[in-house]
């Protein structure tokens, strides 16, 4: 009998153990350049074997010390759950239940799930790596992966931690090409608007040059002074500025 419940035991370790193996976390960055002081988001993904499907999670933060935590979203399905989770968990705030209730909602097992989104800021240029831990595995209610089994205790599966590499804000590429070639624009405008004023203008003063247009305003100043002192004449203004016209355009 006792050798029957020590077979039996070490059949549960291994099938614990095999199960654990297949059952990985991974971070997944958004992008993998990401702007100093700007906010970026990075997914956790799990794949989760059906023998430890489990009911809810909690993680530690591991990243360096120019790295904030702006915020944790969880992932489709799951919630945090401020009853049975949020009280017992010393996690980082990164934790959530299936159903938002850890003691009602269904198991979670499968691949390529996804169990939340962080909210991250770097304030240091250069590559940056991000994990997840779980310091605390003894209680049920605390850390790491939650499995449905009571008999089974939290556990850690192995993580691959997200790089980034946190660079200063530079233009993109569009604004580099966009530089020079408004230069050419503005230059080839520049180019037509010059002559078209220089030209304008010497038309302008060419005009204002002509004597005949000097001695027609000439003449007209003379026949408003010759009209107002012959009141009495009977020749008409018009006829004296065409006489005082013709003799100067004569004498040109």
């Amino acid at each position: 009998m006792k050798m029957t419940r020590s077979i039996a035991a070490a059949i549960l370790a291994c099938a614990c153990t095999a199960g654990h193996a297949l059952t990985t976390l991974r971070l997944e960055p958004a992008a993998g350049f990401v702007n100093v002081d700007t906010p970026f988001l990075v997914r956790v993904l799990a794949d989760i074997d059906a023998a430890d499907e489990i009911i809810g999670f909690g993680f530690d933060l591991i990243a360096p010390p120019s790295v904030s935590l702006l915020g944790f979203a969880p992932g489709p399905g799951f919630a945090d759950d401020p009853v049975y989770l949020a009280p017992l968990s010393d996690a980082d705030g990164l934790r959530a239940a299936s159903a938002g209730d850890l003691l009602l909602g269904p198991p979670v097992s499968g691949n390529n799930l996804l169990l939340g989104t962080l909210s991250l800021r770097a304030s240091a240029l250069g590559p940056v790596s991000i994990s997840l831990a779980a310091d605390d595995l003894s209680f049920f209610f605390t850390e790491g992966l939650i499995p449905l089994s009571i008999a089974l205790s939290n556990f850690m599966p192995p993580v691959t931690p997200a790089a980034v590499n946190v660079t200063s804000a530079v233009p993109e590429p569009t604004t580099w090409v966009s530089l020079p070639i408004g230069a050419i624009v503005m230059f080839g405008f520049l180019r037509r608007v010059r002559p078209a004023v220089s030209s304008s203008t010497t038309a302008t003063l060419a005009l204002y040059d002509r004597p005949m247009l000097h001695a027609s305003i000439f003449a007209a100043l003379n026949a408003l002074v010759s009209m107002k002192s012959r009141r009495g004449s009977t020749s008409s203004p018009i006829s004296i500025v065409n006489t005082r016209s013709a003799s100067i355009a004569s004498s040109i």
